[in-house]
């Protein structure tokens, strides 16, 4: 993969989101620790000071190009993890929001190689034959956070029971509730299965129906670039000359507060970050209106 802001991406994702202050200190404190053991252990071994301190230092550089590389494989192998987990996910949303007749579609492409026949098509699903029995496809095609109701699955057993069908296969885009999952249970005379995301995605991947890499990074650098923008746009916003006498008025009455309250701490702290906010807004703003370039006198 060339493109490093993907790169630095996957590197964020790995490490938690971890800032760079925060990975910089654990860099460094697992280093002083490093030179520490090997140090007192060479100390212990040679009792010379300054020939224990330099074969520490070579140690720890040794010690620190096997945790890079080890980094550096471990990266990679999270990569390809990431780029199949986001493929499936892609794939999944571009599921849930396909017109309903193409989802059907591609209900019918899963389901066939699950074995069943397809006879027909029905406002709720599919209706379908496999071992020589009925069955029915109940296709749900819910939103991921809209979980499917008991009262769903009740108005669409109302409708199945009326075809004759022998068992029912419920493939849903959205968890079903607790409910929903215990009614399943009480029917009678009807045999139900569900089919959740994890094994819809789980056919599609078999059958090749994942998008490639290069699709789904380029959806995931312009969420990035979207994000990006907006972090800007709020930054601006918040850093906007209108912004200074706000600033400076909260930190003024920080202040006050502080001798009536006797919170002598916390309150001239947040007042003092005010008062560099509206120094920030305020140098901020008249850094950009110096650097625009000056108007040209327009000659007579």
């Amino acid at each position: 993969m060339e493109n490093r802001q993907l790169r630095q991406y996957y590197r964020q994702t790995l490490y938690g989101n971890r800032s760079i202050l925060a990975r910089s200190i654990d860099f460094i404190a697992l280093r002083l620790v490093i030179f520490a053991v090997l140090y007192v252990f060479t100390l212990m071994q040679t009792a010379h000071v300054l020939l224990s301190a330099i074969l520490a230092a070579v140690g720890m550089l040794m010690a620190t190009c096997a945790i890079a590389l080890w980094k550096s494989i471990r990266l990679d192998k999270y990569i390809e993890q990431k780029r199949m987990e986001l493929s499936r996910e892609y794939l999944f949303e571009k599921i849930v929001l396909l017109p309903r007749r193409r989802f059907l579609l591609l209900i019918k492409q899963l389901v066939r190689h699950m074995g069943y026949r397809v006879v027909c098509e029905h406002p709720l699903g599919l209706l379908c034959e496999a071992n020589e029995n009925s069955a029915f496809i109940l296709a749900l095609q819910n939103h991921p956070e809209n979980k499917v109701s008991v009262q769903q699955l009740l108005d669409s057993y109302r409708e199945i029971q009326q075809l004759g069908v022998d068992e029912c296969l419920i493939i849903a885009t959205a968890p079903l509730t607790d409910s929903a999952h215990a009614f399943l249970h009480e029917l009678q005379g009807l045999q139900c299965q569900v089919l959740n995301r994890q094994k819809i995605l789980d056919l599609a991947q078999r059958q090749g129906l994942l998008p490639d890499a290069k699709e789904v990074e380029q959806a995931l650098l312009e969420k990035l670039e979207e994000k990006r923008v907006s972090l800007k746009k709020l930054k601006r916003e918040a850093l906007h000359a209108s912004r200074v006498k706000a600033y400076v008025s909260c930190g003024a009455i920080l202040f006050a507060a502080s001798f009536i309250t006797g919170q002598r701490l916390y309150y001239p702290l947040m007042g003092s970050l005010c008062f560099f906010l509206a120094f920030v807004a305020y140098y901020t703003d008249h850094k950009s209106i110096a650097a625009k370039p000056p108007k040209k006198a327009h000659a007579r």
